[in-house]
């Protein structure tokens, strides 16, 4: 890819949402390839493909950056928590954690050579009291922590939803989610959307992108997806235009106000698509595909045209 398309393509993504494909993959069995593994093969997929990301990040540095100019990153989903009681520590730094157990997971060992340190304790420590020799979190050798260490030109971002952290005590030998001694919810008030795992918080991507420049030390930002569903593929989709409005002003108030290093902004998507495992009853395109017609027929959305529209004026972020 580095040598055929290089010339063209100046940014470049080893992996989109890890965090997706091996917990959803590899651990809950709900998407391909459908393996229920929670305990241990979704630490060790998650180890290969960052030993996999490094790899690349360091062949395009050495052959093709040189000549070709180009950046690479990886792109990353993840939601800003809250606790659920804003004035517990515990669920404080379960919020925290929660951030540790996704985010941080490939993008500290990525900024900085190895997992979080939370990550590395808190499983560990419950390795040891199910009995097991080891931790059943793989380890980085000095060698890998050194090639990993810096791979990453800019922070790609898809972002979505908030979520709330309550901490809570959990088994020592479940896997991923026991691990963490957090229970996961949302907020009722949230306003809903096509997906239940979708909640509209446009503050949310504020503060998610807050979070991260100050844990990596401000690095160039792009918000690689970023959008809202709904079932039925209507194209007059003023909540979609909503969405959008309050997203990318907090995204413009991150970069603005706070100073974060965005540099770019994607709207997910272009056009309704297949859905992962939900396949074609979510919509997210700002263009409608008709797929009850074997044509494929597109039209364009009021979220497009608004979408046109606030690009054409120049309202960049």
């Amino acid at each position: 890819m580095f040598e055929r398309l290089g010339d063209k393509v100046k940014w470049w993504l080893t992996f989109n949402e890890p965090w997706v494909f091996t917990v959803l993959g590899y651990g809950l069995g709900a998407h391909a390839p459908g393996t229920k593994d929670l305990v241990n093969t979704v630490y060790i997929v998650s180890h290969n493909l960052l030993r996999a990301h490094a790899k690349a990040y360091r062949l395009y540095e050495k052959d093709f950056k040189p000549t070709q100019q180009g950046k690479v990153g990886i792109t990353l989903n993840g939601a800003y928590v809250l606790p659920k009681d804003p004035s517990s520590e515990l669920d404080k730094k379960a919020a925290q954690r929660s951030m540790d157990f996704s985010f941080s997971w490939y993008s500290d060992p990525v900024y900085f050579g190895d997992y979080p340190e939370e990550m590395k304790t808190r499983i560990g420590n419950k390795s040891a009291a199910a009995g097991l020799p080891k931790s059943r979190l793989p380890e980085f050798t000095a060698e890998e922590k050194a090639e990993l260490k810096g791979t990453s030109d800019f922070f790609g971002l898809n972002y979505y939803t908030s979520s709330l952290a309550e901490h809570k005590i959990l088994s020592n030998d479940g896997g991923y989610y026991d691990d963490q001694d957090i229970v996961s919810t949302m907020d009722p008030s949230w306003p809903g959307s096509g997906s239940p795992w979708l909640k509209v918080t446009p503050f949310g991507i504020r503060e998610g992108i807050k979070w991260l420049s100050a844990r990596y030390g401000n690095p160039p930002l792009v918000v690689t997806e970023n959008g809202v569903s709904d079932n039925d593929g209507t194209t007059s989709d003023q909540h979609r235009i909503d969405f959008y409005r309050e997203y990318i002003g907090n995204v413009t108030q991150a970069k603005n106000e706070f100073k974060c290093n965005v540099v770019g902004y994607f709207a997910w998507s272009l056009m309704d698509n297949f859905e992962w495992a939900e396949g074609y009853t979510e919509y997210f395109g700002i263009v409608s595909v008709d797929f009850n017609d074997p044509e494929r027929p597109r039209t364009l959305k009021d979220s497009a045209k608004w979408y046109r529209d606030f690009i054409a004026a120049e309202m960049t972020i």
